[in-house]
């Protein structure tokens, strides 16, 4: 939603003294950022408040996501990425209707792609507001960041028998995905996982090596949350493949290093820093 249209829609509904609300657009105008993000990363409203709103203005009805009820075919209608782009997921599908949640159902680029879709599959559409919280719940549940591990642990099983350490191992690494080398798998864990944060909408991401397991966390409006929790064997890979991107030295351990690296995911530059 237009940071304007929710400025006024705040405003009118009381939700926001008009001063204060009018220092939130500034900012976000100035940053340029949505404004929807400043008032959900203070607090100032409930992200549920927020979509119930959105979904008032835009005279859309609200929904709440129960993703247990969200089949793998049903899921499949709508490609992974699109629904990561624009935050949307399929709800249900009766004959030739698809309900699809959307977080920014005012979105034209995500009304244009899901047009599309629907004239691909020959079905008429219906449309509710959700949470993206709701949405990011829904493609967790079929999220193949598992698959990505478990094609890991057996790449690295396969590697027993070498007398290499996994960070000598990983000073080879390519910026790119070549699927035949022995580093494909950590490099796809690690881009599925830069996915899934972004999909999230993290601020932070902590791979957390410990004796049991590798700690993965996001860091989501304030609140640290545990993401996965991966064999401890990936951990230093893992670390490498950041260490890879962020141009810093693979063979140093002892002295903290700070890195950065700029890509694209879904469709959006995206800086990431390491430290």
């Amino acid at each position: 939603m237009k940071n304007q249209v929710l400025f006024n829609a705040l405003v009118s509904a009381n939700l926001v003294k008009r001063e204060e609300g009018e220092k939130l657009l500034t900012e976000a105008n100035d940053t340029q950022k949505n404004l929807e993000d400043i008032i959900l990363g203070r607090n100032l409203l409930s992200e549920i408040d927020l979509a119930k709103l959105k979904a008032s203005v835009l005279k859309i009805p609200y929904k709440k996501i129960d993703p247990e009820t969200i089949t793998e075919d049903l899921f499949r209608l709508i490609p992974r990425e699109t629904m990561q782009s624009y935050r949307m997921v399929p709800l249900s599908r009766d004959k030739n209707l698809l309900v699809v949640g959307m977080a920014d159902p005012d979105n034209v680029s995500a009304e244009e792609a899901l047009r599309f879709l629907a004239k691909q599959a020959r079905v008429t559409l219906g449309v509710y507001v959700v949470t993206q919280s709701d949405v990011t719940l829904a493609l967790k549940r079929f999220s193949p960041f598992g698959e990505e591990i478990q094609a890991a642990v057996k790449s690295i099983a396969s590697k027993s028998g070498d007398n290499l350490s996994f960070s000598q191992r990983l000073v080879k690494l390519d910026e790119g995905l070549a699927s035949s080398t022995s580093d494909a798998p950590i490099i796809r864990i690690i881009a599925s996982l830069l996915k899934e944060a972004v999909a999230s909408r993290a601020s932070d991401i902590h791979i957390e090596p410990q004796r049991d397991k590798t700690r993965v966390r996001f860091r989501i409006e304030g609140d640290l949350e545990e993401y996965s929790a991966l064999p401890p064997e990936l951990s230093q890979s893992m670390v490498a493949r950041v260490k890879v991107l962020s141009n810093m030295r693979l063979d140093e351990t002892r002295i903290p290093q700070d890195g950065r690296f700029r890509t694209v995911i879904f469709e959006k530059e995206i800086d990431f820093i390491k430290n």
